[in-house]
């Protein structure tokens, strides 16, 4: 079901190729950031572009399978949400 419990370890998580996939923003959270905590967080939050940056940078380090181009779709995305 995509559950977290589903993964028994993070290093297999699925991680899409950066070719040939359009990138839905929408679809990221759901797939990458719900592994760890649910999207109220996210959707609560009220960053900048820089704010968005250091906070997917930290997730990135947390584990979050997150290529360039699909961290730069977020920034985007979450950037504009914001406003």
């Amino acid at each position: 079901d995509g559950s977290f419990n589903e993964w028994s370890n993070i290093n297999e998580l699925p991680v899409e190729s950066s070719t040939g996939v359009s990138l839905n923003p929408e679809n990221l959270l759901q797939e990458r950031c719900t592994v760890c905590h649910d999207l109220d967080r996210v959707r609560k939050a009220r960053k900048d572009r820089p704010g968005w940056e250091k906070t997917i940078a930290k997730m990135v380090t947390n584990y979050a399978k997150l290529n360039e181009v699909e961290r730069q779709a977020l920034v985007d995305y979450l950037s504009q949400k914001g406003k």
